[in-house]
């Protein structure tokens, strides 16, 4: 324990914490999960935002600072995945070189296996990666997420993670299947959208929600759904998925 008197807990300084993303939206050592039901472009999103942080340029309406990330695949193959990303950089006109940006395919990361956080730990320190992008948290398990305790396993790794290294986390996840009321139609419960156990929602620091707009598949709309170490309230805000240039432009 840490005993102070109220005086000197007050007029300490303590450290400031690094906003990978927008203001206080994603400090440092922090978690937030990217969900959403299938065909939201959740996963297009994560490599936005894994390129974007690797630049330090905005991504989607919110300032990054630049630093090294890692995203991990965990559910299509290596060469899916690699189409996925020459699709993106030839597109963009990116060039590439030695950015900051590491990819990882392999799809043995698993939260909930010693041997796989011990190792995941190892490649974060050697590298000294300051964001883990994890694609989705499904495939990424090998317990049911559904149930308390298999959840705390996964919760207690990444805390662990995040607290040694210094890493913050953003987890892709699935939304789990809607409500309905006695009327035939879907009651959506916010953050507790998001598929498995709510402690996830109680963990989580930010939660992003990305649904369709309307009948167009290409329109996603952003819904910030937590922010506890925000000092605004984030605006949703719509995008247009721009398929020639793989990218999200703001949609009116």
């Amino acid at each position: 324990m840490k005993l102070h008197t109220l005086a000197d807990f007050l007029s300490y300084q303590y450290p400031q914490r690094r906003m990978l993303v927008g203001n206080g939206l994603l400090p440092a050592q922090q978690v937030m999960f990217i969900y959403g039901e299938y065909s939201t472009w959740k996963s297009w999103l994560a490599q936005e935002l894994a390129h974007s942080v690797s630049k330090g340029i905005p991504w989607l309406c919110w300032q990054t600072q630049q630093a090294r990330v890692l995203i991990i695949n965990s559910e299509i193959s290596d060469g899916e995945y690699q189409l996925r990303w020459q699709s993106f950089v030839s597109n963009r006109n990116i060039t590439i070189g030695s950015n900051g940006l590491y990819v990882d395919s392999s799809l043995d990361v698993k939260l909930d296996v010693p041997q796989a956080i011990a190792e995941l730990k190892k490649v974060i320190e050697l590298h000294s990666i300051q964001l883990v992008i994890i694609d989705n948290l499904y495939s990424s398990t090998l317990g049911n997420i559904s149930r308390n305790d298999d959840t705390n396993v996964v919760i207690g790794n990444v805390k662990m993670l995040s607290s040694t290294t210094g890493a913050a986390f953003v987890i892709v996840h699935h939304a789990r299947q809607g409500q309905i009321n006695i009327q035939g139609e879907q009651v959506k419960q916010r953050g507790y959208e998001m598929f498995g156990s709510s402690f996830l929602t109680n963990w989580a620091d930010t939660i992003l929600e990305v649904v369709n707009v309307d009948s167009d598949k290409d329109v996603i709309e952003v819904r910030p759904q937590k922010h506890r170490l925000c000092r605004f309230t984030p605006i949703s805000a719509c995008y247009r998925f721009n398929r020639s240039k793989t990218q999200f432009d703001v949609y009116v």
